[in-house]
């Protein structure tokens, strides 16, 4: 831990900065109020909490959406094969007339 002890406080300096952008991303893409409330912690007071707050955002949410992940969610409706993606609900020529 002695050797550790004088880069702690660019660690933590490091993590501020990670909830600010967070803040600021969750903000933007209108994300949950309970991760606006964890990054403003976070980004406000600091602390171990509130920065661990900031690390679990990046890897939940701003790193799933840095890579085209909108939320963190494996894909969109048709892409998981939703019901939108299986086509109409009746098979071919059922319901027509004439």
């Amino acid at each position: 831990m002695d050797a550790l002890q004088p880069y702690l406080p660019l660690i933590i300096n490091a993590l501020r900065v990670l909830a600010i952008i967070g803040l600021i991303h969750a903000i933007v893409t209108r994300q949950q109020v309970y991760w606006i409330v964890m990054l403003a912690f976070g980004a406000l007071f600091g602390g171990l909490f509130g920065l661990a707050f900031a690390a679990v955002y990046t890897f939940m949410v701003l790193l799933p959406a840095a890579r085209g992940r909108p939320g963190g969610r494996a894909g969109s409706g048709a892409r998981r094969g939703g019901p939108e993606a299986s086509g109409p609900a009746h098979p071919r020529g059922a319901g027509r007339t004439g």
